[in-house]
């Protein structure tokens, strides 16, 4: 079904296009606050609160790096590309939750149904890796049956 595959390709997308979103509007938001703070405080206060916010701009400049990273592995994935096993770019329905293999997404929803972007370095995906509809596997105590792989 290559629409189902398409919907959640798109609704991932969305939804960090949406955390990208918020991690640039935190990285303005402390941009703002440190010139403010240049103007407002000494200079031994200033340089200590100077210091914290270069530090957590960093840390929010790379989040939304990867996130991008992640939004354009997502852009290279075929909505029509035919997958029998679990691989990169298959769209993954156990009894548990759905699953969109190759890039790392917070949970989502498409259709009604939740989604979790499987990066293909996560363990999860190491025991999913090929195996096929009607399939078990078992991950940290949870056992989950493939209902489908597109």
């Amino acid at each position: 079904m290559p629409i189902l595959k398409h919907h959640v390709i798109q609704a991932a997308q969305r939804k960090l296009d949406s955390m990208i979103a918020g991690h640039k509007d935190r990285i303005n938001d402390l941009r703002s606050a440190t010139v403010r703070d240049e103007v407002q405080e000494t200079a031994s206060q200033s340089e200590r609160n100077r210091e914290a916010d270069i530090e957590l701009l960093d840390r929010f400049s790379e989040q939304a790096e990867r996130l991008e990273h992640e939004r354009d592995l997502l852009g290279r994935f075929d909505p029509k590309a035919h997958m029998d096993t679990v691989q990169p770019g298959a769209v993954v329905l156990t009894d548990q939750r759905g699953f969109l293999v190759g890039a790392s997404v917070e949970e989502f929803e498409s259709d009604g149904h939740a989604y979790m972007g499987l990066s293909v370095q996560a363990p999860l995906y190491k025991v999913l890796e090929g195996k096929r509809t009607g399939d078990q596997v078992s991950y940290q105590g949870v056992v989950y049956t493939i209902l489908g792989v597109r």
